[in-house]
C-alpha cells in the first residue's frame, strides 16, 4: 500500500504547488489594477498556501522515513500559517499504523479550480476549503452600469465594478462596513448624513424605502446582475455567503449562526438603543424613570443571556468568528462606550462579554471598519 500511496501524496504535492503558481501568477498579473485591501488580500493567500505547500513536503519527508515504524510525524504548520497547536498527526495509512486508523488510499485529495482550494486527506486528519478570492483576478472588460440606479445620481459610484455601501458608522452601520474590511472584498464607501436628511432623499429611498441606514448595491449580484439590498442582518448573511467567509458551511451551523444574528436583530439592538436614548439622549431629561428602568432591565437580562453563551467560548459559535459576533458587539461596544451605560446596566457582572467585546475591537478589520464611511 506504501507506494500508491505515496504517489496520490506526490500528485498532491504537485497540485498545491501548481496553486501557489497560479496565484503568485495573478497577483503579479493584476498588481497594479487592484485596491490596497485587495493586494493584503491577496499576499495573504498566497502566504497561506505557500505554508499549506511547506507543511505538506515536510509531511511527505516524515512519511518517507517513518513509512516503518510508529513515530507521530509533527504538523509545525496549519493551513492559515500560524503554528499548528494540535497534537502531531501520524500518518495513518503506511505499514504498522495503529489499530483503528484510516487506511484508505484513496481519500487524498487535492482540488483546486479559481474559486477555491480544497484539501482533504484522512490520513493528516485535515480538510479545509480555502477560498480563491475572486478579487485575485484582473477586473472584467465590461463594467457593471449602474446609472440606472437614482441612489448612484446623489452618490455617484467612482469605482461601478465594486459593490456600495450606502452607510454611516453607528452600531449597525459598521456591521457591513467590518464584514467588508473582514472579507476583503471591494467596496466602495458613501456617507449617508442624518445632520442633513441624506435618509430621506429620493434617491436613498429608491434603495431602502423604510430610510434606514446600510443599504449596499452589488454590481456583481447573482447571476452576475446588479443586486439592491437593505436590513443589515440580510447584508451580513448575503456578503457571508457570498464570500465563502463567516458562515459555517455546514447546515446546523449555518442556522445556528443566524439565530443568533436574529437574537441581536430582535432584542439586543433595539433595547441596547432603548437605553441610549433614555440614559444619554434626549429621553435623560423625563423625570418618570421607569421607561429608562424597564429597557435597563431587559438590557441586563440580555446579556446575561450572552454571558452564558459565551462561557467556554472564543465567540458565539465558539472557536468560528462569525457575522453573528459582527452583529452583536458593535452594539455592546455603543452600551458601553457611546451610550456611558456600563455602569448602569453592570457590565462588571459580565466577565466573559468583556472578554469577547476587547477581542472583538482588537481585531484590525474591526478597528477600520469602526471608522467607516468616514464623517464629513
Amino acid at each position: 500500500m506504501r507506494a500508491p500511496l505515496l504517489e496520490q501524496l506526490e500528485r498532491l504535492l504537485g497540485d498545491v504547488l501548481q496553486a501557489q503558481a497560479s496565484v503568485r501568477l495573478r497577483l503579479e498579473v493584476a498588481a497594479d489594477q487592484l485596491a490596497q485591501n485587495q493586494l493584503t488580500r491577496a499576499r495573504d493567500l498566497l502566504t497561506l498556501v505557500t505554508a499549506v505547500l511547506d507543511q505538506f513536503r515536510h509531511q511527505a519527508a516524515l512519511w518517507r522515513g517513518l513509512a516503518l515504524d510508529k513515530t507521530a510525524a509533527p504538523c509545525p504548520v496549519a493551513l492559515d500559517g500560524s503554528a499548528a497547536s494540535a497534537a502531531p498527526v501520524r500518518p495513518a495509512n503506511f505499514a504498522g499504523a495503529e489499530a483503528g486508523a484510516s487506511r484508505d488510499p484513496e481519500g487524498l485529495s487535492c482540488k483546486i479550480d479559481l474559486a477555491r482550494l480544497t484539501l482533504h486527506s484522512p490520513a493528516f486528519r485535515l480538510k479545509r476549503s480555502i477560498p480563491l478570492a475572486s478579487t485575485l483576478l484582473p477586473p472584467k472588460a465590461t463594467m457593471t452600469d449602474l446609472s440606472t440606479f437614482l441612489v448612484t445620481q446623489k452618490w455617484p459610484a467612482q469605482h461601478p465594478d465594486r459593490l456600495q455601501l450606502y452607510s454611516l458608522p453607528t452600531p449597525n452601520g459598521v456591521k457591513v462596513s467590518i464584514l467588508l474590511e473582514e472579507t476583503s472584498l471591494p467596496y466602495e464607501a458613501h456617507l449617508v448624513s442624518f445632520e442633513t436628511n441624506d435618509q430621506t432623499s429620493p434617491e436613498f429611498l429608491s434603495l431602502n424605502p423604510n430610510n434606514k441606514i446600510p443599504a449596499i448595491l452589488d454590481p456583481d449580484g447573482p447571476g452576475g446582475k446588479p443586486l439592491a439590498l437593505f436590513e443589515s442582518g440580510a447584508i451580513l448573511i448575503y456578503l457571508a455567503e457570498k464570500t465563502g467567509q463567516l458562515m459555517p458551511r455546514d447546515a446546523a451551523g449555518r442556522y445556528e449562526t443566524i439565530q443568533w444574528l436574529m437574537f441581536q436583530m430582535g432584542g439586543i439592538g433595539p433595547m441596547f438603543g432603548q437605553v441610549g436614548f433614555f440614559h444619554q439622549f434626549a429621553g435623560k431629561d423625563y423625570d418618570d424613570k421607569r421607561p429608562r428602568d424597564r429597557y435597563v432591565a431587559e438590557s441586563k437580562r440580555l446579556l446575561g443571556v450572552l454571558e452564558r453563551r459565551l462561557l467556554g467560548r472564543s465567540w458565539l459559535m465558539g472557536d468560528d468568528y462569525t457575522i453573528a459576533d459582527i452583529a452583536t458587539f458593535p452594539w455592546v461596544r455603543a452600551l458601553v462606550g457611546f451610550y456611558d451605560a456600563g455602569d448602569l446596566v453592570g457590565i462588571k457582572d459580565y466577565p466573559n462579554v468583556e472578554r469577547v467585546l476587547a477581542a472583538f475591537v482588537a481585531r484590525p478589520a474591526v478597528e477600520r471598519g469602526l471608522a467607516i464611511p468616514k464623517r464629513g
